[in-house]
């Protein structure tokens, strides 16, 4: 439901998902993804799903056996220890070797490139969650 999305709800599909610009402005890098689109979201499984009433809050883990973004970009800085700069189209497919590489590279990694992609696309599932919450009852979205 959070996916696929309800016009009746006012929630969008979120599969694609579409951005017309995210921006990376870190210390050692800089790039901009614009017109991107991120593919594979209605393969998700959402697990260790969490209440926390008192503080309005809700915990879960989001699985993705393989997402497809892809887009234009440009980019200028250092990656990891390696100059890089320039313009074009990119696609970026994660799948299980690339989970692999990540968890054994992730904080290089992590600590030049992830947030605004990230940050971009949790915006966009956090908006149609809270406009889902607001229309259903959140013990009607999790009965069995």
């Amino acid at each position: 439901m959070l996916i696929q999305g309800d016009p009746k709800l006012g929630t969008d599909n979120l599969d694609p998902m579409h951005h017309d610009v995210i921006e990376g402005n870190l210390s050692v890098l800089k790039y901009k993804l614009t017109n991107s689109t991120v593919k594979g979201h209605k393969d998700c499984k959402i697990e260790n799903i969490k209440l926390d009433p008192g503080n309005i809050g809700l915990h879960a883990d989001m699985i993705c056996p393989s997402l497809k973004m892809y887009g234009t970009y440009s980019i200028n800085g250092r990656l990891v220890a390696l100059p890089v700069e320039g313009t074009g189209e990119y696609s970026i497919i994660t799948t299980v070797a690339v989970h692999k590489f990540a968890n054994e590279n992730w904080k290089d990694v992590s600590n030049d490139t992830q947030d605004p992609v990230f940050e971009a696309n949790f915006k966009k599932l956090i908006e149609s969650a809270n406009k889902l919450f607001k229309t259903i009852p959140i013990e009607d979205l999790f009965k069995n």
